[in-house]
């Protein structure tokens, strides 16, 4: 429950579309597979948040062995009214498809 006795509630606020470079692939370490996607531009679309998606960001991405990935993602916005914003991601999300995804665009995975 949240402080008023009611349960939070998550809103959609906003969709963004990244342009990204291939993939470098960095390869297998102890963790996983490691690739960085680097970010060129895009833009951010919403009800209450606009803006452009500047160069310089990117998605640090690491496939387990147990087949999920683990997400970092960065990236700066700068909104229709000029603010700059920092975006940030990180993993918790479910992305086993992604990673089965992503290792096709590399190759096999190392052994």
């Amino acid at each position: 429950m949240g402080p008023h006795g009611k349960a939070p509630e998550l809103v959609y606020e906003f969709t963004y579309r990244a342009q990204i470079k291939p993939p470098l692939d960095v390869g297998a370490g102890p963790f996983g597979h490691r690739m960085i996607f680097e970010v060129t531009g895009g833009e951010v679309e919403g009800e209450r948040l606009n803006g452009i998606i500047g160069s310089g960001g990117g998605e640090w991405f690491l496939a387990g062995a147990d087949g999920f990935g683990r997400i970092d993602v960065r990236f700066q916005l700068t909104t229709d009214d000029g603010a700059h914003l920092e975006v940030l991601a990180h993993e918790g999300d479910d992305s086993k498809v992604i990673v089965d995804q992503l290792i096709g665009l590399v190759g096999p995975e190392a052994d």
